[in-house]
């Protein structure tokens, strides 16, 4: 009868190096990860400025940076566009519209929204807000946005004030937690230890040559 006995013994040098190479394939993940997620939102953020006011207050020119989600799919590439389509979103609006009174004051406006025949309630001056949660990535090019703007300061009307020039609102969206953690364990992870792979070929190329020079 034959035991066999195994030993395993791993300095604190070895351990803290283990640790270090783990946190850096994790941080390189998390940068990937970010990286990918922050271009997306950039790429699908629609912003609408007042430029210009009329003296009737009754019109305004607005620029608009994409005028809606539906074209914001086609000003993108297949290859955002792809992927995108396999994750969850939350939409994000934030209102930074103000208004100007018959006297020069600035006057914050609120903003209803609906999105999809679902409507979020009042949304204030230089907030932030969620409207629409865990919208898939292909039906983001199809949401019917709807917004109608009121004066906070209830002794002002909409006929009285003007758009101020220069306020805005825009549009982001920003992925869901599951559809964050599943991009960075299915490509984020993967890719990182690639980059760490050629880092260290790169590594032992320039000093010893490896794997073009044998050392017997």
């Amino acid at each position: 009868m034959f035991k066999f006995y195994s030993k395993i013994h791993i300095s604190k040098k070895e351990i803290l190096a283990l640790l270090m190479r783990l946190i850096l394939l994790v941080l390189i993940s998390l940068l990937i990860t970010l990286y990918i997620f922050y271009e997306v939102k950039n790429l699908t953020t629609i912003k609408h400025v007042v430029l210009e006011t009329q003296q009737e207050n009754t019109s305004y020119t607005e620029e608009i940076t994409i005028s809606s989600p539906g074209k914001l799919f086609d000003e993108i590439s297949s290859l955002v566009k792809t992927p995108l389509s396999l994750f969850y979103f939350n939409v994000c609006l934030q209102n930074y519209r103000e208004a100007e009174g018959p006297n020069g004051e600035k006057l914050p406006v609120l903003m209803n929204v609906e999105i999809n025949d679902t409507y979020s309630h009042l949304i204030k001056f230089n907030e932030k807000r969620i409207v629409a949660k865990e919208v898939r990535g292909t039906e983001i090019g199809s949401l019917l946005i709807t917004r109608s703007f009121e004066i906070e300061d209830k002794n002002f009307s909409a006929t009285n004030t003007k758009p101020l020039k220069g306020s805005f609102y825009q549009i982001s969206i920003w992925p869901t937690l599951t559809s964050f953690l599943s991009l960075y364990f299915i490509i984020g992870i993967p890719l990182a230890y690639t980059i760490l792979l050629l880092i260290n070929a790169c590594y032992r190329f320039i000093l010893f040559g490896e794997p073009f020079i044998s050392k017997m």
